[in-house]
């Protein structure tokens, strides 16, 4: 299931470690993905794990508010969050697909956080993301 209370949705903070049990920290990482597929390795990043979750966070900027819809893809399940606001879960034991899961979001006029949490069971580990327009076409914004 979705791993509830590590990161604040409503206030991330990219300098501060997260406190896990029994001790143990994890710092965020930079992560940079390129192309239409924007693929995030998460076992190339976080390691061969089993049972957990890792998060995914970026923040975008467009000129003025706009309806459009975050396209994930994700290998096991996915929760995202929108300036705070839950916008999709669905808990999932699946393989990654372009795509496989579609969001409608409001985007308002400057600055918007976007974190996305993907599940891990067992096996292959990852996250895409891409931002459209409702008609599928890219949304232009700044990163």
């Amino acid at each position: 299931g979705f791993i509830q209370g590590y990161v604040d949705p409503a206030e991330v903070n990219l300098g501060s470690e997260i406190a896990l049990p029994g001790g143990k920290t994890v710092a965020w990482q930079a992560h940079k993905t390129g192309g239409r597929d924007a693929i995030i390795p998460l076992t190339g990043l976080c390691g061969m794990a089993t049972q957990a979750a890792a998060f995914a966070y970026a923040t975008i900027t467009v000129d003025e508010a706009t309806e459009a819809v975050l396209r994930m893809g994700s290998d096991d399940g996915v929760k995202a969050w929108v300036n705070g606001q839950v916008i999709h879960e669905n808990a999932v034991d699946r393989g990654l697909v372009i795509d496989q899961d579609k969001a409608p979001i409001t985007l308002k006029a400057g600055k918007n956080e976007i974190l996305i949490q993907v599940t891990q069971g067992a096996g292959g580990w990852a996250l895409c993301a891409r931002i459209t327009d409702k008609e599928n076409r890219p949304l232009p914004f700044a990163q």
